[in-house]
């Protein structure tokens, strides 16, 4: 299955540029810098969804083929992506199951193997992560204290969640960053995915995509970059 990641980032960057000059044109308080990842979810899903893509959100991660997981140990991803809206992400899990129930029946034979829908390996997973060089914290406009060491970890951690399950053979960290201008975030993403790699995170080359945004509270840039699993 070929996906277009630049298609994607395109789609992902035009959705929050017209989100910010909407909330531009309703002279809002607060920006898209304001928005935390779950209220960001529905933006994202709709922006995909406009170039045609299939969009499930929070759905689990595959797990190991043919093997049982409970539910509440199961990792989910925020975003599957399917090439069609008429078509959706297959759990594995779930037919296991499904098939297990059939088998105990005595209609059995009348029932089909497994649920419609696409293996892991045909989908996109895609984690989001938000970080901000200004930040609310209780409501609270201010500089993020942990900003260097967040936009590390943010990275490193959902390459290495999606590098712990083999059918995901194509996924990426989307990164949402806000800095106060384009050249801090030339400067400190590439020194971010340096120190990814200095701690045996791997990714391929990432698609960057950059637009100004409205300064509320120091932010004036938005970067969207697309990390991909390697």
């Amino acid at each position: 299955m070929h996906w277009d990641e630049p298609r994607l980032l395109g789609l992902i960057a035009d959705g929050l540029r017209r989100r910010d000059e909407s909330l531009h044109a309703e002279h809002a308080v607060k920006g898209i810098d304001a928005l935390d990842e779950t209220s960001m979810h529905p933006l994202l899903a709709e922006s995909l969804a406009i170039g045609g893509f299939g969009v499930v959100r929070e759905f689990p991660y595959p797990g190991p083929q043919g093997k049982r997981r409970l539910r509440r140990e199961r990792e989910r991803c925020d975003f599957v992506l399917t090439p069609r809206p008429d078509m959706l992400p297959l759990d594995p899990m779930s037919s296991l199951a499904d098939r297990e129930q059939q088998a105990a029946t005595l209609f059995a034979q009348s029932q089909p193997a497994s649920l419609p829908g696409l293996d892991p390996e045909q989908c996109y997973f895609l984690e989001l992560k938000i970080v901000g060089q200004f930040v609310y914290i209780d409501g609270v406009p201010g500089p993020n204290r942990v900003y260097a060491s967040q936009l590390t970890r943010s990275i490193l951690k959902d390459l290495r969640k999606l590098a712990a399950d083999d059918r995901v053979t194509r996924g990426a960290v989307l990164l949402v960053l806000f800095t106060a201008d384009d050249m801090v975030a030339e400067h400190d993403l590439p020194i971010a995915l340096h120190r990814v790699l200095d701690k045996q995170g791997t990714f391929r080359s990432p698609f960057i995509a950059r637009f100004a945004v409205d300064d509320r509270i120091g932010n004036a840039c938005c970067t969207v970059a697309l990390i991909g699993k390697a």
